[in-house]
Formats: structure tokens, sequence, C-alpha cells
């Protein structure tokens, strides 16, 4: 499946793996929120729960407030269908983040480790 297939996809039925997402270095856009975890940031994902991947470590290219990193990122999947995925983040290496909440984050997916 190509990246424009995708985005544009109306089959409702059709799920995409995460091999099938990573492949192609999608993006997920979410919210740092003012709460940690296990010291970890966290991120309220604000996309399709579709497009995020599946519970587990990764490797991602993290941008907030106009830095970019690679970093480790933990992604959890709530086992209840109407509850969101939660992305954790070590915000080790961003520096002078913005001191207001939710700040906008985007991540792009590099591989599951």
């Amino acid at each position: 499946m190509d990246p424009k297939q995708i985005n544009e996809s109306s089959n409702i039925d059709e799920r995409l793996t995460t091999d099938d997402l990573i492949k192609y270095r999608y993006e997920t856009k979410g919210e740092l929120i003012n709460a940690q975890m296990d010291g970890r940031s966290i991120i309220n994902p604000k996309d399709d729960p579709e497009r995020i991947p599946d519970s587990g470590e990764y490797t991602a290219i993290v941008k907030i407030a106009d830095q970019k990193r690679i970093t480790p990122v933990l992604v959890k999947n709530s086992s209840k269908a109407d509850a969101n995925a939660v992305i954790y983040l070590n915000l080790r290496g961003f520096t002078k983040l913005p001191h207001y909440s939710p700040i906008p984050v985007t991540i792009t997916w590099i591989k599951k480790l």
C-alpha cells in the first residue's frame, strides 16, 4: 500500500498494521500535557486511533516547540474501545519548552524496538 492510499483509504474495514504505517514514516499529532508517569511526560494523541501504532517501545522523531529530537517513545493502547492510547516520552534533550499546557507535538515514527 502506498502512502497516498493510506491517507485516502475510505474502506472502514481496512486495518493498517504497525509495519504498514512505519514503512512510510507516518506522523501522529498530539498534545504534551503537564503531567508525568514513571518519569515520562504524557502525550495525549489527537489523531485517529487507527493511526496510532500498537502498544510498545518505538524510536521516533519528536517535534515540540520547534525542537526535534530522535528519542524512544512508549505507546500504551487501552483495552477499552472508547479510551484513547497514551504516549509517553522522556523530555531529556528538549530545552526551554514553553510554560503553557498543552503544547502541540508531532511524532514521526521510525521503528519499533
